[in-house]
C-alpha cells in the first residue's frame, strides 16, 4: 500500500511538472496581439490597398466609417472612392471584441493640363517648271532653199 502511494505521488508530481512547463509556452503565444499591417494610409481616388491582419487565426469582419470615401471588402481590400478621410475597422467575430483601426486619407488625382501641340504646316516643295515648248515657240524650219514656185516667178 505504501509503495502504491509513493508511485501515485511520483506520477502526480511528474504530471504537475509537465503542466508547468507546457503552460507558459501557450501563454506566450496568447500574448501576441492581433495587429494590422498598416495603421494609416493615403490613397488616390480609384486606387486599392489590401490590409492584412497579423497574429490571429480568428475570423474577422471589415467595415468603413464612411463608405462614400472608401469601401472595404470581406478580404480587407480598401478602394478609394472620393476625397476625404475615414477609418477602416477590423473586428473579430468570435465574441472577443478585439478591434483594430486603420485611418485612410483619400486624395483627388491631380489632373495635369493636356498640352495639344499646334500642327505645323507641312512644307511641300514647289514644283519646278518643266520646260515644254508651246506651239507658238515651235517654229517650222525655214527652208534653206527657195521653193520652186518662187523660182518660177
Amino acid at each position: 500500500m505504501r509503495e502504491m502511494k509513493q508511485t501515485m505521488a511520483a506520477v502526480l508530481s511528474l504530471t504537475l511538472a509537465c503542466t508547468l512547463l507546457i503552460a507558459p509556452a501557450e501563454g506566450q503565444a496568447a500574448k501576441k496581439k492581433m495587429k494590422l499591417n498598416k495603421t494609416k494610409a493615403t490613397l488616390y481616388v480609384g486606387k486599392k490597398l489590401t490590409l492584412k491582419v497579423k497574429n490571429t487565426k480568428k475570423k474577422v469582419k471589415w467595415s468603413s466609417s464612411k463608405k462614400a470615401v472608401a469601401s472595404v471588402t470581406k478580404k480587407g481590400v480598401v478602394k478609394a472612392k472620393k476625397k476625404g478621410t475615414c477609418k477602416i475597422f477590423v473586428e473579430t467575430t468570435d465574441g472577443s471584441k478585439i478591434k483594430k483601426v486603420c485611418k485612410i486619407t483619400v486624395k483627388q488625382v491631380e489632373k495635369k493640363p493636356v498640352v495639344v501641340p499646334t500642327p505645323t504646316p507641312a512644307v511641300t516643295p514647289t514644283p519646278t517648271p518643266t520646260l515644254t515648248p508651246t506651239p507658238s515657240q515651235t517654229a517650222e524650219p525655214t527652208p534653206t532653199s527657195t521653193p520652186e514656185s518662187a523660182l518660177n516667178e
